[in-house]
């Protein structure tokens, strides 16, 4: 009955893996398509808005992934990797419709860990941040990057914005702080 139990609860984490993957790479093919067309998005932020919510939900689900798999995992690190990857992309393109089209996005980056003596922190930082994107869901975009995922991007990030320290939230690549609560966040929205 216990390897029956066991067996039917790997069953369930494999193919929420298989509907992760499928789904990541669903998430490339709209920001692929963004990409080669953003020329022709005319200022429309509505064109990000199913990538977006695609996104959102990978990230829930590699959550998942984690308390199934463990944080350590090669298929969890995987998917991180290319949901970092994919996250790093929408960031780029939410940064031009910012720009060339005087959008107002609120750009949130949250630098967080999972090592034990930071990971309450982090957890409790992640939450606040979640909170906040419900609230604000057509207003903010918020990217997550694990400090300890030796990949590329992440770390071009941490030097591009000095980050020497987690769990840090960086709005709109000029103000980075410590987040203690939502108020915090509410002075930038426009």
């Amino acid at each position: 009955l216990f390897t029956s139990i066991l067996l039917f609860a790997y069953s369930i984490s494999y193919l929420n893996y298989q509907r992760i993957a499928s789904t990541n790479n669903l998430v490339t093919k709209y920001l692929e398509e963004i990409d080669s067309s953003i020329d022709f998005l005319q200022c429309n932020s509505t064109a990000l808005l199913k990538p977006s919510e695609m996104l959102d939900a990978v990230g829930s689900k590699i959550n998942l992934l984690e308390l199934r798999f463990g944080k350590n995992d090669p298929r969890v690190i995987e998917q991180k990797s290319l949901y970092n990857y994919l996250e790093f992309k929408h960031f780029g393109l939410v940064k031009s419709l910012n720009s060339e089209c005087n959008d107002s996005m609120m750009i949130v980056l949250f630098f967080y860990s999972n090592d034990e003596d930071v990971q309450k922190e982090s957890e409790r930082m992640g939450f606040i941040l979640g909170t906040f994107k419900e609230k604000y869901s057509s207003k903010v975009m918020i990217y997550s990057f694990d400090n300890n995922l030796d990949y590329k991007i992440i770390n071009n990030l941490k030097a591009q914005y000095n980050i020497t320290s987690v769990p840090i939230v960086l709005v709109d690549e000029k103000d980075m702080f410590y987040l203690r609560n939502i108020d915090e966040l509410e002075k930038y929205i426009r």
